[in-house]
């Protein structure tokens, strides 16, 4: 997901991971820009709309199943998402 978000970025001109080994946990992540956008401001980017698309799923997802309430623990409508995703 994230690779598929950052080449949303008109600015990012490549983006690309791989996995070295199965049984490591490491990653090799690959972002190359414009001149005038660095990778880790495209990275930040891609990472804070990443999380505002899970919480507008969240979000839709809460109220198609009936399940979303306020902190006081009310029942309310959040949005219509009948479009959103």
């Amino acid at each position: 997901f994230l690779k598929v978000q950052l080449l949303k970025d008109p600015q990012v001109l490549f983006a690309g991971y791989k996995v070295p080994h199965p049984l490591e946990h490491k990653i090799i992540i690959r972002v190359q820009t414009t001149p005038d956008y660095s990778p880790q401001e495209a990275f930040t980017n891609a990472i804070t709309n990443l999380i505002s698309e899970l919480s507008l799923l969240e979000e839709c997802f809460q109220v198609r199943a009936g399940i979303a309430k306020t902190q006081e623990g009310e029942v309310t409508l959040i949005r219509d998402c009948t479009t959103a995703l």
